[in-house]
């Protein structure tokens, strides 16, 4: 599978120690099978979701989320079977 997602991130509530956001995006993927099996290679992915940050340290922040993610091929192939999948993330943030 090769794939680019845009996403964009807003943070409602900003402190210093921690933070809540809204985030969401689509990008487009193309897979070396069909996705689902009835569907297609090339696919759209649309997504948005929620999470929070809390800072470590000065320069290190855990971030967690859950985020809705759909794949389809956006009526582009004859069979548009979509897949939506409920996503959780966890991680680090570093500025640079």
């Amino acid at each position: 599978m090769v794939g680019y997602d845009s996403l964009g991130r807003w943070q409602f509530i900003l402190r210093e120690r921690w933070s809540l956001y809204l985030d969401g995006g689509c990008g487009v993927a193309y897979f070396t099978s069909t996705v689902p099996r009835a569907g297609a290679r090339l696919n759209f992915t649309p997504q948005i979701g929620f999470g929070g940050t809390v800072r470590i340290d000065d320069r290190l922040r855990l971030m967690a989320g859950v985020r809705w993610f759909h794949v389809s091929n956006g009526q582009t192939a004859d069979s548009n079977p979509g897949v939506d999948m409920i996503a959780g993330y966890l991680g680090l943030t570093m500025p640079f």
